[in-house]
């Protein structure tokens, strides 16, 4: 079992110790590369939020860059981010998850994969973020969050960024689970360059395990 690092300290840590098997928490302190995509400010580095944001703004803006885009990628960085900001503040994380777990329900868009890796995703951050939520939430193979993330991939099988996000989930609770997703996102990302650069960028600056 690896350990669960602050996420701030497990960044900083990091960056001087690149080679070790768990530098951070993946779905905290590891960017995305979105390309040219819009997606919440931040500062200077990957867990260090824009300090001129106003953070009430959060999960109205966090909604909505959601709503508008349709990329996966876009999706997990700004879920990530939405962390970031909230991972102090348990209640602004509890009214986040719920804004989002909202969007599963059956008035919602629930037939949609992305509101599924959303839920997935973001239970899993919170988790890594260490901001206490029901460690049971959205639960599949005893990793938090993953129900909901085999849901997504059930609803797109054939999608290597739904794939690249099981595996950042995935990779801190189940090696075997994580090295699946890791295989299958990179047969996919034949087609899909960006999710080929993302893995790329894992495995050569993180994960030596990440392949």
């Amino acid at each position: 079992m690896r350990p669960h690092f602050v996420p701030a300290l497990a960044c900083m840590l990091a960056l001087f110790i690149v080679t070790t098997a768990h530098a951070g928490p993946p779905a905290v302190c590891h960017p995305i590369d979105i390309g040219d995509a819009t997606s919440l400010p931040m500062g200077q580095g990957p867990v260090q939020p824009d300090k001129a944001y106003d953070r009430d703004r959060l999960i109205a803006d966090t909604l909505t860059i959601l709503d508008e885009s349709d990329d996966p990628l876009v999706h997990i960085e700004t879920l990530r981010r939405a962390t970031v900001y909230v991972r102090k503040d348990r209640r602004q994380a509890k009214r986040l998850l719920e804004a989002v777990l909202a969007r599963t329900r059956p008035e919602g868009a629930s037939a949609n994969a992305l509101v599924w890796l959303d839920a997935g995703f973001l239970a899993q951050a919170l988790r890594q973020g260490e901001v206490r939520i029901d460690k049971d939430l959205g639960a599949r193979k005893n990793i938090t969050g993953y129900a909901w993330m085999h849901k997504a991939i059930e609803l797109e099988p054939n999608d290597a960024r739904y794939e690249f996000a099981a595996a950042i989930v995935t990779v801190m609770d189940n090696s075997r689970l994580h090295r699946s997703h890791v295989k299958r996102a990179n047969a996919l990302a034949e087609k899909d360059s960006l999710v080929a650069r993302n893995l790329a960028h894992h495995q050569q600056q993180y994960w030596h395990h990440f392949r």
